[in-house]
């Protein structure tokens, strides 16, 4: 299973002080289908960087301690670059696969050089992309809702939010960007849910790299507190971002943008 899988113990060459592994980031999920997707996710960077070495880490311990409890050999970020800092790697691109928020803080391993790639939204030209890639799916007669997770700690992923949700409700008036954690928050539903009953639908785009407990329970869930039935009326929801190819696109741009930097950092050494 490529997600649980690290490089083989056998160190690159001491000579190559270029040595560099991709690492991408990811809250993680329980989901099946949510896993499945990140099995897509990691086969298609694969293609992308075929010369790359390249693992995973998972930020968040609930669902670290979830899938090892499954018998998957999944690890955290300090524990994926100390195994790559004990077999000799020079240095590791971390790449967050996230929209808005940035990735947990490195702290350093051994000799290994670290840099982190930005969030999606991070990039100026990203964001103006990404906002191409979601209008091609969009109808602007229907009503719609851009779901993002959020933060309620990070302000920059606020603002982040913030930039994309004016970008994308000017272009389309029955649009709304909301959140899961932090701003915009929840609070922009109540602007389509007149109109979302009167045509009886609501097409939700998912911020998401794969379908979790998120979407099949905070937004689509029957409980009171759903979106679903906040805004009262049919869901079609559109797949997540880690299916769209366009999408990994642009990450894979941010993970090449801060390899090529690191090895011309190592080559000043």
């Amino acid at each position: 299973m490529p997600i649980d899988s690290l490089p083989e113990a056998k160190s690159p060459s001491m000579t190559d002080k270029r040595h560099t592994a991709l690492v991408l980031l990811t809250n993680g999920t329980t989901d099946p289908e949510g896993l499945a997707v990140l099995e897509e996710v990691d086969g298609w960077m694969r293609r992308r960087f075929p010369d790359a070495v390249l693992c995973w880490a998972f930020s968040s311990s609930r669902i670290l301690g979830v899938l090892q409890d499954r018998g998957l050999a999944v690890r955290s970020l300090p524990q994926t670059l100390a195994h790559l800092a004990r077999h000799g790697f020079a240095a590791a691109v971390v790449q967050p696969l996230s929209v808005a928020t940035t990735g947990e803080a490195v702290a350093a391993a051994g000799d290994l050089k670290v840099r982190t790639g930005p969030p999606l939204l991070g990039v100026p030209t990203a964001v103006a992309a990404l906002v191409d890639i979601l209008a091609a799916r969009i109808d602007v007669a229907e009503p719609t809702v851009v779901a993002a997770h959020g933060s309620e700690h990070d302000v920059g992923a606020q603002q982040r939010l913030q930039t994309l949700a004016e970008m994308l409700e000017a272009r389309f008036p029955r649009l709304v960007v909301a959140s899961l954690r932090g701003g915009p928050g929840t609070a922009p539903l109540s602007r389509l849910r007149e109109l979302v009953q009167e045509q009886g639908h609501v097409h939700i785009v998912p911020l998401l790299l794969t379908i979790g407990h998120h979407v099949r329970t905070d937004i689509l869930g029957g409980h009171p507190r759903s979106w679903r039935h906040l805004l009262g009326g049919d869901v079609r929801c559109s797949e997540p971002l880690g299916r769209n190819p366009a999408v990994l696109e642009l990450f894979a741009g941010q993970i090449e943008a801060t390899r090529q930097r690191v090895i011309k950092e190592l080559e000043l050494l």
